[in-house]
Formats: C-alpha cells, sequence, structure tokens
C-alpha cells in the first residue's frame, strides 16, 4: 500500500491484521512535531459498486458514532476518516500502554478483589457506550488497553464499524469472538447484554485462569453475578450496565467491613482490598475536561427544621457509576431494565404495636403505616417543612411524591435515565430538587409535578443535594469530588469547591455556611468566597453525616458506628451503637434516629448517649434513608425492600 494516505498520514508500520482489515502506525505530517495515530483500513469483503454505495453510508454513519463515543476520555477519539481506492479509513487516537492479554491469560489468576475492580473498571466506559445506543460486539482482553500515563482501562476496536466489511454477506453474518459472544451475537442479533456475557466471561478468566472453567472460585455472590452476566438465554441475563455495577459495587464494599476472620488470620486484608476496591477510578471526559471520579460512597438528602440545617443524607458506599450527561433535547434513549408503571400504593392498616419490638417505654407508639408503589430499591426521602408531603427516590428511576396523612400518591414523576440518589425539598414546600446517577439535576414544582429545569452543566453522579435556607442556591456533591453551588432560579453555576479525595456524599447548610463530606473528611466552607472554615476527621470511614438541631454537634454514622463531634473539636467526643451496624440517620432536637443494615431502626437521645428504641425487623433489607418531621413526632424510613414506612409517635 502507498506510505502516504489522504496526503497526509504517513505508515510507519503494520500493527496488526485480522479478518476485518489491517491496521498501521502512522504520523500526521499536517500537524506540528508529526504526532503519532493508529490508521485502520477497513475493506469491503465485495467490491460491486451497489455494495460500495452501502458500505459508504454505513462507514460514515459509524464514524459519527465512533466521533462521538471518543469525547470519552477512555475511549479513542476518532481523528479522521475518509475514503480512498475503494477502501475505508479510520484514524484515531494512539493509546500508549498494553491489551489485558498482558495481565489476564491463561493459568494466571486474580484476586477476586482484583477482579471485582476490573469488572467495575470495564463497565463503567461501557456504560457511556451503551447511553449513547451503541453495542461494542468485540469486548475482549486484546480489545481493552491499560493506558500507560494513567492506569486506566481503554475501549478500543468497536465491532460496529466492521459492519462495513460485513456488507455483500449473508444477513445474520456475526461479528464477535469465539469465547465472548453469547448464542444471540452468534447469530448475528447482538443486544446490549451481549456486552455484558462478554464482560463476564473476562471476570471468569481473571478469576480462574481459565475461559472454559467449568467451577468459578470465590464467593458465592461473586459466583451468581457471573453467573447472572452469562447465561446462555439473554433475557435471563442483567439487562442494563447499572444492574451489574450496582451488585459488584455492594459486593466489593461488603469485604472493605472488617471481620474478625478475615483480620486475625491476615492482619493486611483489609488494606489490600480497601487498595484494590475503594481506590477512585480516574475518568475525564475529553469534551468538558472534567474528573470524574469512580469511587464506592452515594447520598440521598433527609430534610431537618428550616430554622436549623438543610442537610443532604447519604446512604452507605452503594450504587454508582459514571455516565455521560446528553444534551437534554438530542440524547439517545439509554437502554435499560424496563421498569413496570408503578402499581397504586398500599396503605397498610396500623400495626399492632406488639409487632414491632422495643427496648424502653419512654416513647410511644401511635401508628406504623406502609407506602408500596416502587419498583426498585428506594435510596432517597424527604419531608415537606408543613410534614404533609413525603418526597422519595428510587431505582426504578422515578420520584414518588405522597400525602403523608392519606397515603395517596399524587404524582409520579419521570424524566431521570438513571436511579434517583437525592431528592430535597425547597423551605417554602413549593419545589424538588432530585439528583441521579443519569448526571443530571433537575428541578420541578412540588404541587404540580411539572419539571421546570434541567441545569446544564455536567456534574457526573449526583449523590447528595441541599437548598440553602434563603432559598437561592442549591448545593450539590457527586463522584467528581467537588461541592457545585448553582443558583436556584436561573441555575447558573456560582462556584466549585474542591479539596477532597474521595467522592462528595454528603452536602448541607449549617447557617449560611456549607458543610461537605467525602469519606474521610467533613468541611465547612463560606460558600461566596471558597474559603475552608474548618474541617472535621478521625472518625473513620463515614456513611451519613448530620447537624444536630442545636447546631453544636455534628454526627456521623463512622464505620456503622454513631460519632458525635462538637462544633469546636475536629475529633469524635462519643460513639454509639454497634460497628458496621448504622447506615442512615436523621437528627431531630436531642433525638437520633438510626437505620440499621439489619433493616432495624433506633431511636438515640443525644445528651445521655443512650439507646431509647430498638424496633428489630422493622424493614426487611437494609434501611437506605430517614427524615423525621420538624416536630419530631413522625419518622419515614426507605428501604431497599422498596417500600417507605411511616412511623408516628405519640409523645
Amino acid at each position: 500500500m502507498n506510505t502516504i494516505l489522504n496526503n497526509r498520514y504517513e505508515i510507519i508500520r503494520q500493527l496488526g491484521q485480522g479478518n476485518f482489515g489491517t491496521t498501521y502506525l502512522a504520523k500526521d505530517n499536517n500537524l506540528p512535531n508529526s504526532p503519532i495515530c493508529v490508521v485502520k483500513k477497513l475493506s469491503p469483503v465485495q467490491t460491486e459498486k451497489k455494495v460500495l454505495s452501502v458500505a459508504n453510508r454505513l462507514f460514515y454513519k459509524e464514524a459519527e458514532t465512533l466521533q462521538k463515543l471518543g469525547e470519552h476520555n477512555q475511549i479513542p477519539r476518532l481523528l479522521a476518516y475518509f475514503e480512498e481506492n475503494s477502501e475505508f479509513y479510520l484514524v484515531q487516537e494512539f493509546i500508549e500502554g498494553h491489551d489485558l492479554t498482558k495481565e489476564i491469560c491463561t493459568g494466571k489468576k486474580f484476586s477476586e478483589a482484583k477482579t471485582i475492580k476490573l469488572l467495575i473498571d470495564i463497565l463503567q466506559v461501557l456504560k457511556f457506550v451503551h447511553q449513547n445506543n451503541v453495542i461494542h460486539r468485540d469486548l475482549k482482553p486484546q480489545n481493552i488497553m491499560r493506558r500507560s500515563s494513567d492506569r486506566q482501562i481503554v475501549l478500543i476496536d468497536f465491532g460496529a464499524v466492521k459492519e462495513v466489511e460485513k456488507i455483500g454477506e449473508k444477513l445474520g453474518t456475526s461479528i464477535g469472538s469465539p469465547g465472548y459472544m453469547p448464542r444471540e451475537q452468534a447469530i448475528g442479533q447482538p443486544k446490549f447484554c451481549s456486552d455484558i456475557y462478554a464482560v463476564g466471561m473476562i471476570g471468569i478468566l481473571a478469576l480462574t485462569g481459565d475461559i472454559n472453567c467449568s467451577e468459578v472460585v470465590g464467593s458465592e455472590c461473586l459466583k451468581q453475578i457471573l453467573g447472572k452476566m452469562t447465561r446462555e438465554t439473554w433475557v435471563e441475563r442483567y439487562q442494563t450496565v447499572d444492574e451489574v455495577l450496582v451488585e459488584l459495587k455492594d459486593l466489593g464494599l461488603s469485604m472493605l467491613k472488617p471481620q474478625k476472620t478475615v483480620l486475625s488470620s491476615s492482619p493486611h486484608r483489609l488494606q489490600e482490598l480497601e487498595q484494590e476496591i475503594s481506590k477512585p477510578t480516574v475518568v475525564q471526559d475529553n469534551k468538558w475536561r472534567k474528573a470524574l471520579i469512580t469511587g464506592l460512597t452515594a447520598t440521598i438528602l433527609t430534610a431537618v427544621p428550616a430554622a436549623a440545617l438543610y442537610f443532604a443524607r447519604p446512604f452507605l458506599f452503594n450504587e454508582r457509576d459514571t455516565s455521560a450527561l446528553l444534551n437534554e433535547d438530542s440524547k439517545p434513549e439509554v437502554p435499560k431494565a424496563e421498569v413496570p408503571e408503578p402499581e397504586e400504593q398500599k396503605l397498610e392498616e396500623p400495626k399492632p404495636l406488639s409487632e414491632v419490638q422495643s427496648t424502653s417505654s419512654s416513647l410511644k407508639l401511635a401508628r406504623v403505616r406502609t407506602f408500596e408503589g416502587h419498583r426498585g430499591t428506594v435510596y432517597a426521602v424527604v419531608i415537606s417543612p408543613d410534614g404533609q408531603t413525603i418526597v422519595s427516590g428510587s431505582a426504578d428511576t422515578t420520584i414518588k411524591v405522597w400525602d403523608y396523612g392519606s397515603g395517596e400518591l399524587k404524582h409520579s414523576l419521570t424524566g431521570h435515565r438513571g436511579y434517583i440518589y437525592t431528592v430535597a425539598i425547597s423551605p417554602d414546600g413549593q419545589t424538588i430538587v432530585s439528583g441521579s446517577s443519569d448526571d443530571t439535576i433537575k428541578i420541578w414544582d412540588l404541587r404540580t409535578g411539572e419539571l421546570l429545569r434541567t441545569l446544564a452543566e455536567k456534574q457526573n453522579d449526583i449523590y447528595s443535594l441541599a437548598i440553602s435556607p434563603d432559598e437561592e442556591t442549591v448545593v450539590a456533591g457527586g463522584v467528581d469530588k467537588t461541592v457545585r453551588i448553582w443558583n436556584l432560579g436561573s441555575g447558573e453555576l456560582l462556584n466549585t469547591l474542591t479539596g477532597y479525595k474521595y467522592p462528595i456524599y454528603a452536602v448541607g447548610f449549617v447557617g449560611a455556611d456549607i458543610i461537605a463530606a467525602d469519606l474521610e473528611t467533613i468541611k465547612v466552607w463560606e460558600p461566596t468566597s471558597g474559603l475552608l472554615k474548618s474541617t472535621f476527621s478521625g472518625g473513620g470511614k463515614y456513611a451519613d453525616i448530620q447537624v444536630g438541631s442545636d447546631g453544636r454537634h455534628i454526627l456521623g454514622t463512622s464505620n456503622g458506628a454513631i460519632a458525635v463531634w462538637n462544633r469546636d473539636s475536629n475529633t469524635p467526643i462519643a460513639m454509639m451503637g454497634e460497628s458496621r451496624a448504622v447506615d442512615s440517620l436523621a437528627v431531630i432536637s436531642d433525638l437520633i434516629f438510626a437505620g440499621r443494615v439489619d433493616g432495624t431502626v433506633q431511636v438515640w437521645d443525644l445528651a445521655s448517649k443512650n439507646l431509647l428504641k430498638d424496633f428489630a425487623g422493622y424493614h426487611s433489607d437494609k434501611v437506605k434513608s430517614l427524615a423525621v418531621t420538624p416536630d419530631g413526632k413522625t419518622l419515614v424510613s426507605v428501604s431497599a425492600d422498596k417500600t417507605l414506612k411511616i412511623l408516628d409517635f405519640d409523645f
């Protein structure tokens, strides 16, 4: 072939040749210093005029798709594409590094933690691909690079462009690689879950050293996840990347919780797992040049009295993923598992008090009700300032607005394309603000359910939100390790606060100041100037942060127990409860409400540090968030069991 293509690209050497064409290393002589690039030549199997015409249209269509995908920093940028002598050429960014065959090979086994980390890294990028309505179709170790500069995963060699070369062959010809290609793809009918199958096979190879291994080693949970990823029948697999990420991250972080058997057998095991799983994965969008840090924390929001604090409540290190914000007017439909329209919620008759176990009679129960209607884990809940409206957000991508008194479902708000991690209600009770794994913040009219606006500036995976007491600003935190301050009315980005090591999982207001927490530190800021006023640390790994109604105490779930700080001290002054148990908090006056991972809800006295009530078996799964009315007489909890429970006290 010519050593110069398109009067510009000088071929240096051939990098590889396969069934679908030839790849060359080249330099671009039209740019200063002649930077290195990769040129891929695609040659249709037939050269008839009619076939070439179809191939031409398909080539330019797929090239445009690759150009859009290249906006993600972990996918090579498409630099140019052209046709020459009835052959098609793609010019792509050169990725310096090695493919995963150098890490994953027959006979070599990854640890379970390292396998989970690898799967998460791949799936984070694949999610962006699927959000752009593209199926990779050829995921395998050879087509996944480890970039030398930052050690990040890069997906290469998309199967979509290989259709250009398949023009003229019989319908249904498959594109893919044996061992990583499921049945439906082999007959030319690939689906989004076909890529999930391929990633699952990569996980099996990494974990066992043998892609044909009939007995996968590792924990039962990981076996089940890999098994569901690689089911023969496509309808039995995970249908979206989000579903897999949820379970992998839950599994990975459960391994971080200290266990006596682990520590006694290997004192360095916890540190090893933490380094392998919890270390942030840096992803940068080429278009926006913003860092997206993929960690293992997330948040939901709880309301506290208007005069005291508006604070975002987190849940413990759960579902998050990196996604790309698409233009609201032109974004493609995001593939996701079908979510049936929710049935009308059920309002339970008040439970007999004997059904709810307690350890003290100092608080009297009036009734317990259950609201049903969500079709996925409920992560976020907030109560309106007047106590008459409850708003919940769920993995089913809906926000539901409930009437507290009757239990009536007033609105089911749709528009988000990912899990709802956080919701907030403005102090005047008129506006709902929501944040999601689809990278957007949406503002709604609480009364009508109308979507008022979507904030335009990209902020990936929103885990926490808070509205200022004066209703002028919205504060958001998420995976990019920044705290962003927006004008609620105009949607203008006012300021960005940085200096965190991990994703932001809780934000709120203490008076006019902003308080925000990541995995290790709690910081208080002056919002306009961005001045850091104080830093709290030393409590361990935080899962939830609240500020006491008196403004003097900061409370958090530290390593699963309840930690208490004085505002004047940066180290905890008290610890309450069992470690590894508490996942969510709400505070009103001297009462601390705690939600546990076993579904239990507890009530503690802040002054005495004593446990007042222990409602064992309250939820059938993890309590994800708590909200309490300003008078402290009603507690709302949401859970992985897909329900809201309303607990009314009689003081």
